[in-house]
């Protein structure tokens, strides 16, 4: 025990409203639990002592009399959450980087891991250490010495020090366990019915079980083809290569070969095959979580597949109504990933896992011990190439994560082909080049430089066409130029989820009864949309998206002769901004592959020539790496002066900050918005309003806003106002198409 000061009868950690003294949570009863709960997580990746150590000290400050003052009732501001740190730094953890270590996790427990060294800033480690103090007395926490991790063990060379980035990586897993013991914890003293109500899902064992019998009904009502026997060869090697151990993989199957369900089925069996716990399903685009997650609830059971994203921010607080079993065990699965099939976004999962506030931290070592699939690889974030890449690694090399790089056409992230890259990669499928041929349903053409009107001529030549460009404006632009007809369609992301979906049930109707259909699209259908064209017209554009579109055209191998798709020149010439370069690319080498620029050869020598480009310039500012993320991780590495604030600002997947507005489009959607009016608890409201949101950017939504078109709920909630709608809001072109034009792609990659 410490010396000095006066000491308590008995401390507390927690009180219960309304209950007395002999109901609250003893402190040392809280410490004890959450050093067993952070450590069993922790144990995950070896590292079960430093999981207890975190827990025993994180509220060493509780043991101030003017803490204990607080919880009685008393109005003072107390920081508790520094002295286990100081504790830590002062000799309780002889080893001064272990003890730096332990100082992040406990001084940011509550307010996140902050930056280790930033001059003048109060929120810094080092300066809390400064200011922080010890309690007069608490009892000496007694544990096992810690000795390094194994995650950190440089196995190549032992000599030297781990990276910056592994030991920020390992420090925030570390966190991680403690914030999520420390409030299960006191969640369960706090509000025990709450977590009675987590968990409790079937095992990995079971599902697979709903797996196969989903998948032997869907053999059995399949047609007899050359694709679907493909298809089913796909499904057996994934099975066949399930038996691997744990480690990193590609699954390269071409559009329209299953890879979905294939990729699951892999996941699955690997996970038993390698006592893994959970499937964590990784997307790029927001538009087709839904679908996706819609799929594998039909094959699992709704309750046990988690969608976690962010059209609308769903309420995660206490007013979340507890006689909605259903929903409230959602939103408590969304806090912490404990479920057995995730389902989630680019942004939710990498941006979490080099975050440091502590509602994202807090699930990410429930990553550790699992499959991670990610959707359509190839559009992995090219500015954040490098450190992405980094995260991959870490989780596939050190902490028991079996990640599948899922895609038609596979980036160059191979270390012989990018340096820095990933080593060891599995290639699931046994001839990935021979699939390519049986898939090979679309030919590509270059149709030269077509002027708006040149293309709806071309367009009005077929019956059934698709044509995809670049922006909604040139969208819009060529609709008006077509005449109206009733099997003429547009689409765009300035329609609302609902609006879309029926205008595409409508086009998938017309296609089945073999009536005219010709639809103007951005790159909204690229991705995970169910269509099937004989002909496509696509804006220049890099391979990859081109490849997407291809995937829309021929995709049931109808045509014999192969479908076509167009690749045409606008009048305005290359996309501007970002896109611009992947354009440039395309058209380079359309030159060399002529009517093979789909073939892999094609797509390996795309993304070749596009990582090399954005590598130009000086390491410090990589265009894989623009906001210099690992270079100021390795600065710093010596003082273990880590910029864990300084880095989550950095690594935004995306810059520009979508505004949501719901639109009130139909009767659901007026009756759903009366309903968040008029009821506190709208977490199920705003589940069911995601189907009438349209996303804008932030001087779009201040032109609407200015202008009267959107009316305020609660000061979070902004919904068309119905007075305006129909100004604001078409049947052709969706919400006000008197935008600006957007250069970004369509769909919001997230």
């Amino acid at each position: 025990m410490s010396e000095g000061g006066r000491m308590r009868e008995v401390y507390y950690a927690h009180t219960r409203e309304n209950c007395p003294e002999s109901e609250w949570q003893l402190l040392e009863k809280h410490i004890n639990e959450v050093a067993t709960l952070a450590g069993y997580f922790a144990n995950k990746f070896d590292a079960k002592n430093w999981g207890i150590v975190v827990g025993l000290l994180h509220d060493l400050g509780k043991y101030q009399n003017e803490f204990q003052e607080r919880i009685r009732g008393k109005k003072i501001r107390i920081d508790h959450a520094t002295s286990g740190a100081i504790w830590a730094i002062n000799g309780g953890i002889p080893n001064k980087a272990f003890a730096k270590i332990i100082a992040y996790c406990i001084a940011g427990h509550h307010t996140g891991l902050p930056d280790g060294s930033s001059g003048t800033d109060d929120t810094c480690l080092n300066n809390k250490l400064a200011n922080g103090n010890l309690p007069d007395y608490f009892p000496k926490p007694e544990f096992t010495p810690l000795a390094m991790p194994d995650v950190l063990i440089n196995k190549n060379d032992t000599s030297r020090s781990p990276s910056g980035f592994s030991t920020m990586f390992f420090t925030r897993m570390l966190f991680s366990c403690l914030k999520d013991a420390d409030c299960l914890d006191t969640e369960s003293f706090m509000d025990p019915e709450k977590t009675n109500k987590r968990s409790n899902y079937p095992s990995l064992i079971e599902l697979k079980k709903k797996f196969d019998i989903y998948m032997k009904q869907k053999k059995a009502l399949a047609v007899t083809s050359v694709i679907n026997q493909s298809r089913n060869k796909i499904l057996d090697e994934c099975f066949q290569a399930a038996i691997d151990k744990q480690g990193l993989f590609s699954l390269t199957v071409p559009t329209g070969g299953g890879k979905t369900l294939s990729s699951m089925a892999f996941a699955l069996h690997h996970a038993l095959e390698n006592k893994l716990e959970r499937i964590i399903y990784v997307i790029p685009f927001i538009s087709i979580i839904e679908q996706t997650a819609g799929e594998f609830k039909k094959i699992f059971g709704d309750e046990n597949v988690i969608e976690h994203h962010s059209n609308i921010a769903a309420a995660t607080n206490s007013e979340d109504s507890l006689k909605n079993e259903k929903e409230l065990r959602r939103i408590l699965a969304t806090e912490n990933w404990d479920a057995p099939v995730i389902v989630t976004t680019n942004i939710q999962f990498f941006e979490s896992l080099l975050h440091n506030k502590t509602s994202r931290v807090r699930k990410i070592h429930n990553i550790t011990n699992s499959v991670v699939i990610l959707d359509e690889a190839q559009m992995l974030p090219v500015p954040f190439l490098l450190p992405t890449i980094e995260i991959i690694r870490e989780l596939s090399t050190k902490y028991k994560t079996s990640i599948i790089l899922c895609t038609a056409t596979q980036p160059a992230l191979n270390d012989n082909e990018l340096k820095g890259g990933l080593a060891n990669v599995k290639e699931i499928m046994n001839d990935p080049k021979s699939l390519e041929k049986v898939f090979r349903r679309v030919k590509t053409h270059y149709a030269g430089i077509n002027t708006d009107s040149e293309l709806i001529e071309r367009i009005k030549s077929h019956d059934k066409v698709l044509c995809i460009v670049n922006t909604r404006s040139h969208a819009r632009r060529l609709f008006i130029i077509l005449d109206e007809n009733d099997g003429n369609f547009h689409l765009s992301a300035l329609m609302c989820p609902e609006h879309r979906f029926i205008l595409l049930k409508r086009i998938r109707e017309r296609l089945i009864k073999r009536q005219t259909c010709r639809v103007i699209s951005t790159q909204l259908v690229e991705a995970g949309v169910d269509i099937d064209f004989p002909v496509v017209y696509r804006a220049i554009a890099g391979v990859d998206s081109i490849v997407q579109s291809a995937g829309r055209c021929n995709r049931e191998g109808k045509i014999k002769t192969g479908g076509i798709i167009n690749i045409f020149m606008p009048e305005t010439g290359l996309p501007h901004g970002v896109f611009r370069q992947n354009a440039e690319i395309t058209q380079n080498l359309l030159n060399k592959y002529g009517e093979n620029l789909l073939s892999s050869e094609a797509v390996r020598e795309y993304f070749n020539e596009l990582y090399w480009r954005k590598s130009l310039g000086n390491n410090q500012h990589s265009g894989l790496d623009e906001e210099s993320i690992l270079t100021i991780c390795r600065e710093g590495e010596v003082k273990l002066d880590f910029p864990f604030k300084t880095v989550a600002h950095k690594y935004n997947l995306i810059k520009n900050v979508m505004e949501s507005i719901i639109i009130p489009y139909d009767e659901k959607a007026k009756g759903l918005i009366i309903k968040l009016r008029n009821i506190q608890k709208k977490g199920e409201i705003l589940r069911a309003l995601q189907r009438y949101v349209v996303q804008v950017y932030p001087e779009q939504f201040a032109k609407l806003k200015n202008e009267g078109f959107i009316e305020t709920i609660d000061e979070a909630y902004f919904i068309l106002a119905e007075i305006r709608y129909k100004k604001a809001y078409s049947p052709d072109f969706g919400l006000n198409p008197e935008f600006n034009e957007f250069i970004n792609p369509e769909e919001i990659i997230v």
